[in-house]
């Protein structure tokens, strides 16, 4: 496994590139129906037409421009399922405010349009009202409410970064999945699972499932991780019981079900208590990988804590089977007390609180601007508004500050810094070749003490020979 090499611990700020003040002098590239309502610390902003002709305006220093740009602002709109949430809104808040008080892009601030909360629209409703009116989005809304708000971007040609997904969205040029994918997600997990000798070469991984498209996703992702490790998979869904040889069971399902897991899998629970019918399995086959304590990184720096290993507590008492998750499948407030020690979650960036430059300067941006809460998704919010960031600096560099040139500067655009809250991500690969952006995540343990639940184990970390493997 690697981990992204350290980088300076500083805050990466996107620093204003120098232009003359702007003046548009022409309409908008583009129709703008409805009002977009600006989020705290962003402004009002005035109903547009809903009509216009498809002229993109060029201003008096010859910077083009169109929808969401004027001479004093760029404006991206955000669309997010307030049930997944978690600080996603909150971190994208914080990027906002850290390119602003730094001297914005382009001679430009940043704000943040998002949905009227007075109104009970569902996203697809409030991207009519905002989407078009906005230069490109920033979305979280996974599963498959987040294929169908995905379809309506895509049709209009509006860029949009998010920070998870599913591999079907990959053969999609937006909204571009900047994290790992479900399936990836998995990979990196069972591949940790492997390391820390919780798995072995000829032992059994639990993978429970739902009908959900993550949950498909994830098993697609381990059926080609076992096949390659010598390792089996035993498919599980809801009312299976568990056999009590299982050390470890990936859990791509609810957090209900997660619940249930644990407690069914608990000590002094009855033998084969079952999940929560009919179960089917899928064996894997091959040369198994090889098992090692600690993984190698780039940086030659560890995780900051290893997994529960073989279903064992540190003191040697049995626990019963490890079980990862993902966010969507983790509530701490719904996880059965005295369990916590068996749970692991897997993320797409590092938790907060890890020895990970970004994530100890942006928890220190979080804290300053007086954050006492920052949820889960806090850095996936601050990641993707950086990536925005990066989009915005060529496109300024260019005088383009238009929707074509964000979809044309994006196919161009390189990695991003390994020390990055989501890795090395590589937009362009999802874009021009339909492939992952990133293929490094993160675990960390369930923590009901931590305001985000969640404890460092490892920083971002990919699983041997992902390169490999081709999503969807």
């Amino acid at each position: 496994m690697r981990r992204s090499r350290p980088a300076v611990a500083a805050l990466i700020i996107t620093g204003g590139l120098l232009t003359s003040a702007c003046t548009s002098t022409a309409t908008p590239d583009g129709p703008t129906p409805g009002t977009a309502v600006a989020t705290s610390g962003s402004g009002g902003r005035t109903p547009a037409p809903t009509t216009a002709p498809s002229v993109v305006p060029v201003t008096v220093d010859g910077m083009l421009t169109g929808p969401g740009v004027d001479d004093a602002s760029i404006s991206l709109g955000l669309l997010v399922d307030p049930a997944t949430d978690r600080g996603f809104t909150a971190g994208v808040n914080l990027w906002r405010d850290t390119v602003n008080n730094t001297g914005g892009i382009c001679n430009r601030t940043i704000q943040i349009a998002g949905p009227d909360p007075s109104t009970a629209a569902t996203l697809d409703e409030s991207y009519e009202n905002l989407g078009r009116s906005t230069l490109g989005l920033i979305t979280l809304e996974p599963g498959a409410k987040g294929l169908s708000l995905a379809s309506r971007i895509r049709a209009d040609g509006v860029q949009a970064f998010t920070p998870e997904g599913l591999s079907e969205q990959l053969a999609w040029p937006s909204p571009v999945v900047l994290g790992a994918t479900d399936d990836i997600l998995a990979i990196n997990a069972a591949a940790y699972l492997l390391s820390a000798k919780v798995l072995t070469a000829g032992s059994t991984l639990g993978v429970l499932v739902d009908d959900s498209a993550r949950a498909t996703d994830a098993l697609t992702g381990l059926a080609w991780w076992a096949k390659t490790n010598g390792v089996t998979l035993r498919v599980l869904r809801s009312g299976d019981a568990v056999p009590q040889d299982i050390p470890a069971v990936f859990a791509a399902t609810t957090p209900e079900q997660v619940a249930t897991l644990l407690t069914a899998t608990a000590p002094g629970a009855s033998p084969g208590s079952a999940v929560a019918s009919g179960a089917s399995s899928a064996a894997g086959t091959g040369t198994a990988g090889s098992a090692i304590s600690e993984p190698a990184t780039e940086s030659g720096t560890a995780g900051s804590e290893p997994a529960t290993s073989g279903g064992t507590a540190d003191d040697g008492a049995a626990t019963g089977p490890i079980v990862v998750t993902t966010l969507d499948g983790y509530l701490p407030a719904g996880m059965p007390a005295g369990q916590w020690n068996r749970l692991l979650v897997a993320t797409v960036t590092p938790s907060s609180g890890a020895d990970h430059p970004g994530v100890l300067a942006v928890d220190t941006a979080f804290a300053d601007a007086g954050g006492t809460d920052p949820g889960p998704r806090m850095l996936e919010g601050y990641a993707t508004g950086e990536a925005w960031s990066r989009l915005l600096e060529p496109m300024c560099a260019a005088k383009k500050l238009t929707r074509a040139s964000a979809a044309e500067v994006l196919k161009g655009l390189a990695p991003a810094s390994p020390d990055s809250l989501f890795g090395p991500t590589n937009p362009a690969a999802q874009v021009t070749a339909g492939q992952a952006a990133s293929r490094v995540s993160a675990i960390s343990r369930a923590d009901p003490g931590l305001s985000t639940g969640l404890k460092s184990v490892t920083l971002l970390e990919s699983a041997p020979g992902i390169a490999d493997y081709r999503p969807g």
